[in-house]
């Protein structure tokens, strides 16, 4: 965050020096706002606490350099992921101890939080450390997991429900670090391989170092998909890239 002397760079320069991170989304326009920015827990004590705290949600209007600060209750601290859903004006913060989700008005301000986590139902995901979410469609999305792989969230007005995903009885990935979907609707995870999963078909294909790979180890959080499709994902020995239409499977 650049240091300028005016107030809201000076509020934002201090919070990310005791920040552990930040994650910012992509600069989708959710109705006149274009970038929810949010902080990863403090190290320290903040100095003030009654301007800053662990939980902090920093909004930027698209015309203007004052950032709006809003105090909210997350799952966790320790932020993981942010999903911003243009759809339906809302925005997923994943954490190490499950999901929420946070409605926006027109103004960008919060009037409804939902968190998926509730420990005594079996309507939850196979692991409370939450990273990665996916929209497939208009009310379905898949949510990648540390511990419990892959699970399939479908939302409603007033309900929603969480299914762990697993093919012939085996999860998909044990530890999904990070996840895209290619423009054809199927999803491509990593972690301890590159796994390709036909959601059509509820199958997947395998992808290892002898494939082609940098490696078999891919790093939490490190993927991207271009305007053209192509997808990235980073690993432990460099960057493997490539059109989802360009693999194609050899059967022997």
């Amino acid at each position: 965050v650049p240091k300028t002397k005016s107030a809201p760079f000076d509020i934002l320069s201090s919070i990310s020096e005791m920040a552990l991170g930040l994650n910012e989304l992509s600069p989708s326009k959710i109705q006149k706002y274009s970038c929810f920015k949010l902080f990863k827990p403090f190290i320290t004590e903040p100095p003030k606490p009654e301007m800053f705290g662990p939980s902090k949600i920093i909004l930027q209007p698209l015309s203007s350099a004052i950032f709006t600060v809003w105090s909210v209750e997350l799952a966790s601290n320790k932020v993981n992921f942010v999903y911003s859903d243009t759809t339906n004006n809302s925005v997923f913060v994943s954490t190490d101890h499950g999901l929420d989700q946070f409605y926006l008005n027109n103004t960008g301000q919060i009037v409804k939080v939902r968190s998926f986590l509730d420990e005594n139902s079996s309507n939850r995901f196979s692991s409370n450390f939450v990273w990665s979410v996916v929209k497939t469609s208009e009310n379905t999305f898949y949510v990648g997991t540390l511990g419990g792989g892959l699970n399939k969230l479908e939302i409603n007005k007033n309900s929603y429900k969480i299914t762990p995903v697993y093919v012939n009885g085996e999860k998909v990935m044990q530890d999904v670090e990070s996840m895209l979907a290619d423009k054809n609707g199927n999803l491509w995870l990593a972690g301890n391989s590159l796994v390709k999963y036909h959601i059509n078909t509820n199958q997947f294909t395998y992808y290892d170092v002898n494939d082609g790979l940098q490696g078999n180890s891919f790093k939490i959080g490190a993927a991207y998909q271009s305007k053209d499709g192509k997808l990235f994902f980073g690993g432990i020995n460099g960057i493997n890239y490539f059109h989802s239409d360009s693999i194609k499977s050899i059967t022997n």
